[in-house]
């Protein structure tokens, strides 16, 4: 069984469905908020291929995770399963890359030339794919127009709308979405028996089982995290504009910081609603408005390249004028 998955149920048994019936399409776009488990479903997919646990190649809740086979794909050296993303690269010997050059995208188009004919899959992983540059996308772009037999391409990105149209339109796209509290705390709950420990990395992770994994492994960094937003919750109860601008400026390029403030904006709102922050002189139609305004910002900050900081500013700018007594 694969449990490093938490949630997306749907969408394992679907492609669980279409491996059964050999129907996979040859270019897969998994798209989605940060951290909710995108990536993870990708590996496992390319590993039906290649694990050696009996029934894994029908099902990916087959998937062992443990064979020599999976260990390889996770240490990103399979030779059937190449893994491109900014941090691993098959050309660069830059430490530190800001996209994914053409170069990469070349080297895979020659890895995958040199592919012996036979039964194995040739499977490649573009992670954090909008990061690809320009000449990049574009190379990659004709390498799905011309896939061959046996090739699988899953591509894996937080802003599918910063992605070539050409590029999108060529592939099947599956959305991920946030992992609901009661499922992720089913998918924690057997390593964390502590039922307060438990709630606390569920409400802080905000439906991203990958934060919540990095919680529970780090103590100092749940803390900090912990504390960082005890700081959001004492700004917004002195209402204080320019505190809390700073603070945006302080999270907003952080995925992890930036999507649990986004949903203490809205926890806020919504407590303001129900009138749970105390006397409220703001109506509940200019709450209503701040929220859905709220709402289609952060949209916009899942599924396109908008500035953080400013969509960031004009989110906290919304609550906090909904606050005033």
């Amino acid at each position: 069984m694969s449990s490093a998955i938490a949630g997306h149920n749907r969408h394992i048994d679907y492609l669980s469905v279409v491996l059964k019936r050999q129907k996979l399409a040859h270019a897969y776009l998994f798209y989605g908020p940060e951290y909710v488990g995108k990536f993870t479903a990708a590996k496992a997919l390319a590993k039906t291929f290649v694990c050696l646990n009996d029934g894994s190649r029908m099902s990916i809740e087959n998937v062992c995770n443990n064979c020599t086979q999976c260990k390889l794909v996770n240490q990103y050296i399979h030779s059937n399963v190449i893994i491109i993303d900014p941090e691993h690269t098959l050309t660069s010997k830059k430490e530190e890359r800001k996209d994914i050059p053409i170069d990469d995208i070349r080297e895979l188009k020659r890895s995958f030339s040199l592919w012996a004919v036979g039964d194995s899959w040739r499977i490649a992983i573009i992670n954090q794919a909008e990061r690809m540059s320009r000449d990049a996308a574009n190379a990659f772009l004709k390498m799905l127009e011309e896939p061959g037999e046996r090739t699988l391409f899953i591509l894996v990105t937080h802003q599918r709308d910063a992605l070539l149209p050409t590029i999108i339109s060529r592939t099947q796209q599956i959305r991920f979405s946030l992992v609901p509290d009661r499922v992720l705390a089913e998918f924690l709950k057997h390593r964390v028996p502590d039922a307060v420990l438990l709630r606390e990395i569920v409400t802080y992770s905000a439906g991203r089982p990958g934060v919540a994994v990095r919680m529970l492994e780090d103590a100092e960094y749940r803390e900090h995290e912990q504390k960082l937003l005890r700081h959001c919750d004492l700004l917004f109860d002195r209402n204080d504009i320019p505190g809390l601008f700073r603070f945006s400026e302080r999270v907003a390029f952080n995925p992890e910081l930036r999507a649990r403030a986004v949903l203490r904006i809205v926890e806020r709102l919504r407590g303001s609603l129900l009138g749970r922050d105390g006397k409220n002189a703001v109506s509940s139609l200019q709450i209503v408005s701040a929220l859905k305004k709220c709402s289609r910002i952060a949209a916009l900050l899942e599924t396109t390249n908008v500035n953080p900081r400013l969509a960031l500013d004009v989110m906290f700018l919304e609550a906090s004028l909904c606050m005033k007594v």
